[in-house]
């Protein structure tokens, strides 16, 4: 199947690694020339440098007819731009994206998106419904012990603290899904996210990688 991933940072790193495994051709364009090289770099394959939300991008990378696309902009105008043009332009069959506003799912899906994906929404929901980190790892289906999930306090040591999530290199099949702010705040983490002193994270990783998160964190 030939996938196109447009945009995003961390979620992009975590689909590559999947999709790699399971023998997909993959397309994937960013407007970050910086994480087009460390996306390269680390995964082995070509990175299109670009603004997804530019017709004349996607033509480059030649995505006609490609099976699926997916966009993770962390601006739901531009992901809804890149799946219209998915759409009507490159004749892609499905379109995938992700939106920051929950209140955009019914209406991209009324403009033609396939399938909305609201984070926000969903991760919420898990919390809410998660008195404690125990109820949290029993709710969210982890697929018979195929993923972990465990959460971290940055205590003020860290190497990682002051850096974006973009700028730190975690082992493969991981994703920090949610951070909680010492001030209580939830922040559903994109790439340019910095991470602080106090923040507590819930990292979902491959089963006996949670030393090798650790130390990419902490240095």
């Amino acid at each position: 199947m030939h996938i196109v991933i447009a945009g995003g940072y961390e979620q992009t790193d975590f689909l590559i690694e999947n999709l790699k495994e399971n023998g997909h051709k993959l397309t994937v364009i960013n407007e970050n020339r910086g994480y087009c090289e460390k996306l390269s770099a680390r995964h082995g394959l070509p990175v299109y440098h670009g603004d997804p939300t530019r017709y004349y991008v996607l033509e480059d990378a030649e995505i006609d007819g490609a099976d699926v696309l997916v966009s993770l902009s962390e601006h739901d105008e531009n992901n809804l731009t890149v799946c219209q043009f998915a759409k009507k332009c490159f004749h892609i069959a499905h379109t995938v994206c992700t939106v920051q506003n929950p209140k955009n799912v019914g209406l991209f899906q009324e403009l033609g998106v396939d399938h909305v994906l609201s984070s926000t929404h969903m991760v919420a929901k898990f919390l809410t419904e998660a008195a404690t980190i125990q109820d949290l790892v029993e709710t969210l289906p982890l697929e018979d012990n195929r993923v972990n999930l465990f959460s971290v306090v940055l205590k003020g040591e860290e190497a990682c603290l002051g850096h974006t999530l973009m700028d730190i290199t975690l082992p493969g099949n991981t994703i920090i899904g949610c951070i909680i702010r010492q001030n209580g705040a939830m922040v559903v983490p994109s790439g340019t996210d910095m991470l602080e002193s106090g923040d507590k994270l819930y990292i979902l990783t491959a089963p006996g990688q949670q030393d090798a998160v650790l130390k990419a964190l902490k240095g």
